[in-house]
């Protein structure tokens, strides 16, 4: 039975049982049989709702809207090797091409289409990695900071210190007990940790920076097109079977195949040195090199080959390698200090053959105390003695640049083997910017030529005057604490006070440092052999006649010693600022790190003096022994200004010593 037959038939019966007038208007008629549906509807719902009820109908669960289908590929490898897409492209083959089935037929066997790309999601890539690499190269892996520290330590300087460290606090704790006996030694132990982790730490920093320089300028961002999309992306995640845009300026990111596009032109000069652009098209020369540049046109292509299997992926990784060598002011710098530290330790060994004769051969008793008191063309022209400078910019100039001396770069043009094998890269590629670099690096170099000379016065002094009193009187009036401090002033604070003078136009009027010309020059040897002497003259006095002079004690004058050494070196720090000229104060108010460092460097003295008696081995002084020690250092000066006026010889000293062939 239908449905409207149901509903009739439920009307009738409703009808009868309500009683309505057989006979209705239209109108009537029309909201009498709309209500009579309405009623059955509800009526109807009820009863289905309670026979459910009573019956438990049971609930019927829903199919899934979707179904799983495990597909699995049945050969997970490509139907072409790697090999075969190397040699293809280096070869410039046009018949191999052929076999492959053109272009199109290198794609499909790469899984590629034409307009959509790779399919690219994470196991699309891990395959292609998986079978044809990644588009990186081998770099040597990042020094730690271990590596510095040991490197420091390899030092010879450091480890003398760690001996005279280990067998002064040895004796000094048998000699004086725990609680005085490790004055020496622990401040050996300090200075050298102080050395070692500034060392260490500046490296680890300079070296961290380099890396990170070198990640942000390699980091090139490409077009692609992956899974019908275009996308940027980072040229070290390309992958063989990537669709690649093209545009002028841009880098080819590896080796491949010329889809489509117009008027493509490439400069291929960084490879194979030719100035000539190089037409691609999809007929006569399809093939597209890694490293080269984009000179007109645009274009799409399909890499065949990445990182390590193409020419520019090799050749970074052979200017990646680490490179040892040292520059030429490097190479002065290590012979000067290995030959400063063999004199130091010649010295130290006279002066301890003559304590061990005093000793042996002298009366060792004190009858008035008693024994605990006592105890190709740029090698043509690097042979010649000349520091040779190269511009390049090409990816075949990477071995030249390496060669040289100093290798610059342009950063906008230069490739990017241009720049990673060069030493100095020019940022806006002008190279009126080479001047700078080159004001710059004399600044460099004349500030180290300043530390020298202010170091070596310092050096020579101290070794005077300890050598000749301990040949003369069997004592040494500077101790191994007190020269420590001083090598701090020297090494550290002397040397960022100094460091910090900038560069002048004077420094451009000079003509370039040869590679054989002596990093201590005449005008040099002049300064420091003036000083050395004043101090030694005044340090001895202060030896054989202080006590008699000022009216004190053998302690008070040690004090006097040291107090007035170390104020001859603050105020010979002013004198190292002008190697030539005579007003040592030119400037001076420009550079306000250099007051800074020299006020500090006197209090730290006057607290050295006053307050760590044990530490540093002194007593206090009076305001006329400090005005004693003020005078001596500040005569400094006048003599400073009256050794400038003696002229010197252009030929170095060093030359009168050799022997003529």
């Amino acid at each position: 039975m239908s449905m409207p037959t149901i509903f009739h038939a439920n009307a009738v019966s409703i009808e009868s049982l309500l009683n309505f007038p057989a006979t209705l208007n239209v109108p009537t008629k029309k909201w009498h049989s709309a209500f009579t549906k309405i009623y059955c509807s509800r009526t109807l719902l009820s009863l289905a709702e309670i026979a459910k009820a009573k019956k438990g109908v049971n609930k019927v669960s829903r199919s899934p809207s979707y179904t799983v289908v495990n597909l699995q590929h049945d050969d997970e490898s490509f139907k072409i090797d790697q090999t075969s897409l190397v040699e293809l492209v280096k070869m410039k083959d046009l018949d191999k091409l052929h076999e492959f089935g053109g272009i199109r037929g290198v794609a499909s066997a790469l899984e590629t289409d034409f307009d959509a790309g790779i399919f690219g999601n994470d196991q699309d890539i891990a395959r292609r990695h998986e079978a044809f690499s990644s588009n990186t190269y081998k770099k040597p892996p990042s020094k730690s900071l271990f590596y510095f520290v040991v490197d420091a330590l390899k030092d010879l300087t450091i480890l003398i210190l760690l001996g005279c460290a280990v067998l002064s606090l040895a004796f000094g704790i048998k000699e004086h007990g725990l609680k005085e006996g490790w004055y020496e030694g622990g401040s050996i132990l300090v200075a050298v940790f102080l050395v070692i982790a500034v060392s260490a730490g500046s490296n680890f920093t300079q070296n961290r920076q380099f890396d990170k320089f070198s990640k942000v300028s390699n980091n090139i961002q490409i077009d692609v097109i992956r899974n019908g999309r275009r996308q940027q992306i980072s040229i070290f995640e390309i992958v063989v079977g990537d669709v690649i845009c093209l545009k002028i300026g841009d880098q080819v990111p590896a080796n491949g195949l010329f889809l489509d596009g117009h008027s493509l032109q490439v400069d291929e000069s960084s490879m194979t040195g030719e100035s000539d652009h190089v037409e691609v098209n999809s007929s006569q020369n399809p093939f597209l090199f890694s490293g080269t540049k984009v000179a007109d046109g645009y274009a799409r292509m399909l890499a065949t080959s990445v990182g390590m299997n193409t020419t520019w992926g090799q050749m970074m990784s052979q200017i990646s390698r680490d490179n040892s060598e040292q520059t030429p002011l490097q190479a002065r710098l290590n012979k000067l200090t290995s030959s400063t530290g063999k004199i130091g330790l010649a010295v130290a060994f006279l002066v301890l053959a003559v304590l061990l004769v005093r000793y042996f051969t002298g009366k060792t008793t004190d009858e008035n105390g008693n024994q605990e008191y006592n105890g190709s063309k740029t090698k043509c022209l690097k042979q010649k003695g000349h520091v040779v400078a190269v511009t390049r910019d090409g990816t075949n100039d990477a071995p030249a640049l390496k060669e040289t001396d100093i290798g610059l770069s342009m950063g906008i043009q230069g490739t990017e083997v241009a720049k990673e094998s060069s030493d100095i890269v020019i940022l806006d590629d002008n190279f009126a910017s080479v001047a700078r670099v080159l004001r710059w690096g004399r600044c460099v170099h004349t500030n180290i030529q300043k530390l020298i000379q202010f170091q070596l016065t310092a050096n020579v002094a101290a070794l005077l005057i300890n050598f000749v009193a301990a040949v003369y009187a069997g004592e040494i009036p500077l101790t191994a604490v007190q020269l420590l401090w001083v090598n701090l002033i020297m090494d550290t604070l002397g040397a960022l006070a100094l460091a910090t003078e900038k560069p002048t136009k004077e420094l451009m009027d000079k003509p370039p440092v040869g590679r054989t010309e002596p990093l201590i020059t005449n005008i040099m040897w002049r300064n420091l052999v003036a000083q050395a002497l004043y101090q030694r003259a005044v340090l001895l006095t202060l030896q054989f006649r202080g006590e008699s002079i000022f009216g004190v004690n053998k302690k008070v004058k040690e004090t006097l010693i040291f107090n007035t050494f170390v104020l001859c070196q603050v105020f010979n720090e002013f004198n190292a600022r002008k190697l030539e000229k005579k007003n040592v104060f030119e400037g001076i108010h420009k550079n306000r790190l250099f007051l800074g460092i020299i006020g500090t460097t006197i209090v730290l003295q006057v607290v050295m003096v006053e307050f760590l008696k044990n530490f540093a081995d002194t007593e206090r002084l009076n305001w006329g022994q400090w005005s004693a020690c003020i005078g001596f250092a500040a005569a400094s000066w006048p003599i400073g200004w009256l050794v400038k006026c003696i002229p010197v010889p252009a030929k170095p000293f060093s030359s009168y010593l050799k022997w003529k062939k």
